[in-house]
């Protein structure tokens, strides 16, 4: 997905006994006991693991910055940007704008007609999530519910709860605040 072919050669080259040193790039073969072999091939792992998690942090970090600087790398751009092919986005539909805030200001939400609080759960979640995700600032459990007519606070908490326990949301820098 990330297009490091070196990691999905050293895994093969890994099954067929070579072990990849990944910070020097050279390749050790193994002649040794079953044991050895396995004790070898944990390690390996292990780097293999440590690897990729060094490698999703520095592209983290170089998607951050690029953000920093306005260049945003649309997912779905046909849900995520306000107009794409004459068709409005989720976002849009829902009453809320993708302006971003003024430098040093706390962004507040913009006045919307409130939203008809879904009558499934999964209709209830999605909407909360969609909510979420159009925020430019982290948001509280009130100021969601806030947003939908008839809501209740405790069913729109439970729901972040679990979107939070699903990692998809987390917990924002103020106490009871929630951000996608």
């Amino acid at each position: 997905a990330y297009g490091w072919a070196d990691l999905t050669a050293a895994l093969k080259e890994a099954k067929e006994g070579g072990l990849t040193d990944f910070k020097t790039g050279q390749i050790a073969q193994l002649d040794c006991s079953p044991e050895g072999y396995a004790a070898a091939m944990y390690e390996f792992r292990k780097q293999f693991d440590a690897e990729i998690l060094e490698r999703v942090v520095a592209l983290n970090a170089a998607r951050a910055a690029e953000e920093a600087q306005g260049h945003i790398r649309w997912l779905r751009p046909e849900y995520q940007k306000s107009v794409v092919s004459g068709q409005k986005s989720a976002q849009t539909q829902l009453g809320l704008t993708d302006a971003p805030a003024a430098k040093g200001k706390v962004a507040k939400p913009a006045k919307t007609k409130k939203v008809e609080w879904p009558k499934t759960l999964a209709d209830r979640a999605k909407a909360v999530e969609t909510l979420l995700a159009a925020a430019d600032h982290p948001i509280t459990s009130a100021e969601l519910t806030k947003q939908f007519t008839r809501a209740k606070e405790s069913e729109v908490l439970e729901i972040l709860d679990t979107l939070v326990a699903l990692a998809r949301a987390h917990p924002g820098d103020a106490k009871g605040t929630f951000v996608r």
